[in-house]
């Protein structure tokens, strides 16, 4: 089977943008294990200033990473026509891409399990607070009795 130049220059082509987008994602969730674990720092201190604003940044890397999804399946599926026997060459980036999803998931679960233990716990203390006794008046107030009757025989 001989290829033309054209076809050979196009599948290389094929194989350099997958393997390029296929290495951005792979680097997309690096960055996003890495906000993970300041998020969970930030749970466990109850900063809810800086928890929001990584929460902000998670939704960017979380749409990054499924535009690159985007382009990587169109992508794969080329290079699977155009080599059909040869899917060995990006199986390892796609391992590692794998394992770091997983690890994603695995630390979103953590997070997500510590800032619904910390909502109990915020929860628990609002519950806990006692609201102070409302001093009587002494003119009387609407919980007192008022008179009904006023006695003016004397």
């Amino acid at each position: 089977m001989s290829l033309s130049q054209e076809e050979l220059d196009q599948r290389v082509a094929i194989l350099t943008r997958l393997r390029e987008n296929l290495e951005k994602q792979r680097d997309k969730f690096k960055e996003y294990l890495r906000v993970l674990d300041v998020e969970e720092v930030s749970i466990k201190a109850g900063d809810i200033e800086k928890l929001e604003k990584q929460v902000m940044f998670e939704k960017s890397i979380v749409n990054e990473i499924y535009s690159f999804q985007k382009v990587i399946k169109p992508l794969e599926d080329m290079y699977t026509l155009a080599y059909p026997s040869r899917t060995s060459e990006i199986s390892s980036l796609k391992d590692s891409l794998t394992s770091l999803q997983e690890e994603v998931l695995d630390r979103n679960a953590r997070n997500r399990s510590l800032l619904k233990e910390r909502m109990v716990e915020i929860r628990n203390k609002i519950q806990s607070v006692k609201v102070p006794p409302k001093r009587k008046s002494v003119y009387g107030g609407k919980n007192e009795a008022s008179p009904h009757m006023i006695d003016i025989s004397t």
